[in-house]
C-alpha cells in the first residue's frame, strides 16, 4: 500500500536530500593570495572530489565538545600544493573570514595539530554548527562555510580551551604571510604560566598583534598599550575594544567583538607586559 501522496513524497525526498547530500555555502569559492596577488581560486566543488577528501570526527568546543563529523581535506598538504613555490617553509598562513576576522597559523602548528579545512558536514546537508559559546542557552545556529578550519590532534581540545580564535569559520580568503619579527619580539608567557595568561597571549596574538605589535608603524605598540591598560584598568579596556571612537573621536581602530572571557584573558596578559 502506498502511504505517501505525490506531494508528501516530494517533501520527503527534499528533506532527505537536504540532510544527507553535501551542501555548500552560497559563496563556493575561496581566493588564495601571495605577495598581494591572486594565486588561484579554490572551488569547493573541487574539494568534494579531491583525493585527500575524507570524513573526520572533531570535538567541537562550540558544541560543548560533541563529536561532529565533517568532510574535510588536510589543510597544509592542500595549501602547499596550491601555493607551490609561493609558500616558503618559513611563511605562515592567514585565514580571513567573511566578517574580516584574520587568523594566522604557522605551518608547523598546522601539521603538528592536524589542521583540516572542512567544507561540509558529513551527517547532514546544512554546513553549520551550534554555537553555545556565543549563545550559552540556546546554541546559536552558525553558518560554517565556505571553509572552516578545524583540528583533529589529541591537542585539539586544548587548543579550543585556549581560545576558539584558532577555529576560524566562514573563511573566504587564505594568504601567505611572510615571517614577522613581532612573534619573536613580544613577551611570551612560559609554558608553566597560569592558563589565563597563556590564553591571553593567544587571543592578543590573533586579535591585536597585527596592529599593536612590537613597533609603532601602524598603531601604538604592545608596550604602550600595556602601560595604558595597566593605568586605566579593565573597564577602560572593555570600553576601548567595544567602541574606540567613543573614547577617542577619529580613532582608526575598528570595534572588536571580544567575548567577556577573552577580554579578561587579554587584560591579564597585558598586566604581564613589563
Amino acid at each position: 500500500m502506498n502511504y505517501l501522496t505525490g506531494g508528501s513524497a516530494t517533501i520527503l525526498i527534499a528533506l532527505l536530500l537536504y540532510f544527507f547530500l553535501p551542501f555548500h555555502h552560497h559563496d563556493e569559492k575561496v581566493d588564495l593570495f601571495a605577495d598581494g596577488s591572486l594565486v588561484t581560486t579554490l572551488s569547493l566543488t573541487d574539494l568534494s572530489t579531491h583525493p585527500a577528501s575524507q570524513i573526520i570526527q572533531v570535538k567541537l568546543a562550540h558544541e560543548k565538545f560533541a563529536d561532529i563529523p565533517f568532510r574535510a581535506v588536510p589543510a597544509l598538504d592542500l595549501l602547499s600544493s596550491l601555493f607551490g613555490a609561493r609558500l616558503s617553509s618559513q611563511d605562515a598562513l592567514a585565514f580571513i573570514c567573511s566578517d574580516g576576522y584574520r587568523y594566522v597559523a604557522h605551518q608547523a602548528q598546522l601539521r603538528q595539530d592536524q589542521a583540516y579545512l572542512a567544507y561540509a558536514r558529513a551527517d547532514q546537508g546544512h554546513f553549520y554548527f551550534r554555537n553555545f559559546i556565543a549563545d550559552p542557552k540556546g546554541g546559536k545556529t552558525q553558518e560554517a562555510g565556505p571553509l572552516f578550519l578545524v583540528w583533529q590532534s589529541k591537542n585539539s581540545e586544548t587548543l579550543a580551551h585556549t581560545s576558539t580564535a584558532s577555529w576560524p569559520f566562514q573563511i573566504v580568503k587564505i594568504e601567505v604571510v611572510p615571517p614577522t619579527k613581532d612573534l619573536a619580539a613580544i613577551p611570551v608567557p612560559r609554558p608553566d604560566a597560569a592558563l589565563e595568561l597563556r590564553q591571553g597571549y593567544e587571543v592578543y596574538r590573533q586579535r591585536c598583534m597585527s596592529c599593536h605589535g612590537s613597533s609603532e608603524e601602524i598603531a601604538p605598540s604592545i608596550f604602550i598599550m600595556a602601560k595604558t591598560v595597566q593605568k586605566q584598568g579593565k573597564h577602560w579596556l572593555g570600553e576601548w575594544t567595544k567602541n574606540p571612537q567613543a573614547l577617542k573621536p577619529g580613532a582608526k581602530m575598528p570595534a572588536l567583538a571580544l567575548e567577556s572571557k577573552h577580554l579578561e584573558e587579554v587584560y591579564q596578559y597585558l598586566q604581564f607586559i613589563p
